[in-house]
């Protein structure tokens, strides 16, 4: 007789009321943070913020207002489970990076317990990447983007990854010699 473990991380969540797993919220805590465009559109400065103001932010808000980064996208696909990811990388005349991502997941009761296959494209470019240390990273943030897609699509997460945010230069401010670096 085989014994079942499901990941203690795992159990608050099944289900939800529709059936499925509520994976944003297994999200590792040290994978999610608040998403300072989402804010700074609403004049709340989230550096003023204290961290029990913040981490109440962080469980209360919406799914617009926080940013989960990519290490806790692949957390939930290893946790999910998948038989195999494979990315295809396309480079425009241009420059810029197109990837598609296609990810087989593994069967379970979200699936009827069928094999499924989800597919996503995203692209990067000296347009959506302007921080030019990213730059030579083209192919590599297109992919990541490509597969973050994938599995928030598949698992029906509307909380945008870090590599979907448009990459800026950061205008570094300096003081006086020996003053902190303001950023």
């Amino acid at each position: 007789e085989k014994k079942v473990v499901i990941a203690p991380k795992l159990r608050p969540s099944l289900p939800k009321k529709d059936g499925k797993v509520d994976w944003r919220s297994i999200v590792s805590p040290e994978n999610l943070y608040l998403n300072p465009h989402y804010y700074a559109a609403r004049s709340i400065d989230t550096v003023a913020l204290s961290p029990e103001e913040a981490e109440e932010l962080k469980k209360s808000g919406s799914d617009e207002s926080l940013v989960i980064k990519l290490a806790g996208f692949r957390e939930l696909a290893r946790i999910r489970g998948y038989k195999s990811v494979l990315p295809s990388v396309t480079v425009k005349p241009d420059g810029g990076i197109i990837c598609e991502c296609t990810i087989t997941w593994i069967k379970n009761f979200e699936t009827n317990f069928e094999e499924v296959v989800t597919r996503g494209v995203a692209s990067a470019s000296t347009e959506t990447v302007t921080a030019s240390t990213y730059q030579p990273f083209l192919e590599a943030i297109a992919s990541n983007r490509a597969f973050v897609r994938t599995v928030r699509e598949f698992l029906g997460i509307f909380t945008v990854c870090e590599e979907e945010i448009l990459i800026e230069d950061v205008k570094v401010a300096t003081a006086k010699p020996g003053s902190p670096t303001l950023r």
